[in-house]
């Protein structure tokens, strides 16, 4: 279940950052409810201190507007100063936050605007800048919470990287800068001679990827920032560096090349002052996207689009979010589209397809992606890529498995007379549905006709796309995921079931509702001490639990408001109400370290413990966090869904008011 969780919240996130704008919810979701007519029958960065900073000593100082949690309130953090090289405080510069986040690598960072001279990040601004999921990573008593990039007109920028934002002042002290000349050759050795080109340049540490929120999730703007440099004169170029460090560049000439990433100019030419780059020869690519069987009648899609994408290189992983991509794209109504990109430098591409429905077809101009490829391109290379889509078809998707699923109720007894559907997800077409009906008494269903897995086969290939994990829902909620198949250990190979196995047995229970009796599951203390909770030790009281993860976004907020909530009210609810955290993490020693660090332990800390039929997050039916659940004192659900639909204070006060 947590490993389902986890999957869709990074393949939304990377989705959303790489490829398109978009938006989320509030949740972390699981894997999205795909739906499936089948002929079924009935019978799932950088190091601290690396630059040498001038930074003043000032860790001791405290700041009276330090007092910042993890709620959703604009608190402010301690202020940051920029100096220059003689000391004086700047009245002109831009300070940058990012957060800093174990396995994240690069983040996008905020922008945050100065207030009388000195820089004082609020969470609002960088919730607002990030979006709530990497905000989220940005804990007020952390001590490696934020990387810091300052910057000023004619110095060296510089970065601090593991400043905590309640830790007290930080002054940056910045250095001068030396004023280079790029100058642009074609691969010929001609000056450039043309104006439009795009170049970046300076000390590749202190690149960044700005960004603004699309409800929840971030999206690099290609706009105009501190490393891009001024155009002199047709092919020439200037801007601000250190000439004894490392100087990077990145130069977009459409028509001469596209996507250029160079790690390191020349350093006796920077030193000098005068830089000559020699343009490489330019890769070619023919790019085509067809249907697999011709099209007749309706045609399935609004527009082809490709998009052609540089994969990160070297030292400047970014380089894809500091170009312009949307000029890498073409496009066609037609039902075929062939286009040829004759600009682009050697190097790594993701050439990806997409197509975009009709209005009214499946969901208003949804986007759905056909295909994505890996390229490298070497210069004067000319390869072609094709990519195919197929039509709209259950049939594509029949097999000779079979399932029999056994549905019970909460309480185990067989879930019968309740509405079903099953269902699978279309990569382009969306939900289509297999089969449904009505549960007999028994509660047993049986499904044919299903796709599986004879032989090995890797989720990357073609293969792949015919087989997909049905969605099995009851009474309106997703009870389980019917895979006739096996992952490997590192989900990246579909294996079969066994020697010629074809038919598969599941039971799922359908969660609780509210007004059912809470099911008595068993927690595990996230205390050193360790030990269990069984939720029937808590009978006669109200109970409030919530279902989260140090790694979700979303549950960062709530957790601290419930934290707060606990401790005000400490004293009153003693012996009355228990408010209960339960987390799906892998291990609590994770969780542990996370509630200290926040010190989030007013709240009865648990953890639901490894995956398996009872782990309380599976009973309770848990398919996205955070999710919560009301128990009132007589054990039964008084309300469950996402913390920030109730009042959570005034419910529990409701729930004590019952007799």
């Amino acid at each position: 279940m947590k490993q389902i969780v986890w999957e869709a919240c990074v393949a939304g996130l990377v989705a959303v950052m790489c490829v398109l704008a978009g938006s989320a919810d509030a949740y972390t979701t699981t894997e999205p409810a795909s739906t499936g007519r089948h002929l079924a029958e009935v019978s799932e960065t950088t190091s601290a201190g690396r630059e040498t900073n001038e930074v003043a000593d000032e860790t001791t100082a405290t700041d009276p507007e330090q007092k910042s949690t993890e709620s959703t309130a604009p608190a402010q953090w301690s202020a940051i100063r920029l100096l220059g090289p003689d000391g004086q405080r700047l009245t002109t510069g831009s300070v940058w936050v990012s957060p800093e986040a174990d396995g994240w690598g690069a983040l996008p960072a905020a922008q945050i605007p100065m207030d009388q001279g000195e820089f004082r990040p609020k969470r609002h601004q960088i919730t607002k800048a990030l979006g709530s999921f990497l905000a989220g990573m940005v804990r007020s008593d952390e001590k490696d919470s934020l990387r810091v990039l300052a910057v000023a007109p004619g110095l060296v920028p510089s970065v601090v990287t593991g400043w905590a934002v309640t830790s007290g002042p930080l002054e940056v002290k910045l250095r001068p800068a030396k004023r280079i000349k790029l100058r642009l050759q074609t691969a010929d050795g001609k000056d450039l001679t043309t104006t439009g080109a795009t170049v970046f340049a300076g000390d590749p540490d202190h690149w960044i990827v700005p960004s603004v929120a699309g409800q929840g999730f971030v999206w690099p703007l290609p706009f105009r920032r501190f490393n891009e440099a001024t155009e002199e004169a047709p092919g020439v170029y200037a801007f601000d560096a250190d000439p004894e460090s490392t100087v990077a560049a990145y130069v977009d000439a459409p028509g001469h090349i596209r996507y250029w990433a160079v790690p390191a100019l020349p350093p006796d030419e920077v030193r000098r002052g005068e830089v000559v780059l020699r343009l490489p020869e330019p890769a070619r690519l023919k790019v085509r996207i067809e249907p697999e069987t011709p099209v007749t009648g309706r045609k399935p899609f609004q527009r082809l689009r490709v998009v052609v994408q540089p994969l990160g290189q070297d030292v400047l992983a970014w380089r894809g979010a500091v170009s312009r991509p949307e000029e890498a794209v073409t496009e066609t109504t037609g039902t075929t589209l062939q286009h040829e990109f004759t600009d682009l430098a050697p190097g790594a591409y993701a050439v990806t397809s997409f197509a975009q429905h009709p209005r009214g077809w499946f969901s208003a101009g949804k986007i759905s992606t056909v295909d994505s490829q890996r390229v490298d391109l070497a210069a004067g290379d000319n390869p072609p890529v094709t990519a195919q889509y197929w039509l709209k078809s259950v049939d594509r998707y029949r097999g000779d498995f079979a399932a029999t699923v056994k549905v019970l109720r909460a309480d185990g007894s067989p879930a019968a007379g309740a509405e079903y559907r099953l269902q699978l997800g279309d990569a382009l077409y969306g939900p289509l549905e297999v089969s449904r009906g009505v549960t007999p008494d028994s509660g047993e269903l049986r499904f044919e006709n299903l796709s599986g897995v004879t032989e090995t086969v890797f989720t990357t290939a073609p293969e792949a796309r015919r087989v997909k994990p049905y969605d099995l829902v009851v009474s309106g909620t997703e009870v389980g995921r019917l895979r006739m198949y096996k992952f490997d250990e590192e989900r990246r190979i579909l294996e079969p079931l066994g020697d010629g196995e074809r038919e598969k047995t599941f039971e799922f229970r359908l969660p609780p509702v509210v007004g059912d009796p809470a099911p008595d599951v068993e927690f595990a203390k996230v205390t050193e001490e360790g030990g269990t909770l069984r939720l029937s030790e808590l009978k006669g009281q109200v109970v409030f639990i919530d279902f989260w993860a140090t790694w979700c976004g979303p549950c960062q907020g709530p957790m601290a408001s419930l934290n707060d909530l606990a401790r005000e009210k400490a004293d009153e609810w003693a012996g009355k109400v228990t408010l209960l955290g339960a987390s799906i993490d892998d291990d609590r020693e994770t969780v542990l370290r996370h509630i200290r660090r926040n010190k989030w332990t007013d709240v009865k800390q648990y953890w639901c413990g490894e995956d398996g039929p009872e782990n309380p997050a599976t009973v309770y039916g848990v398919r996205g966090v955070p999710t919560c659940f009301l128990i009132g004192r007589d054990g039964r659900i008084l309300w469950s869904g996402h913390p920030a639909q109730i009042d959570k204070h005034k419910k529990i006060e409701e729930a004590l008011a019952q007799p």
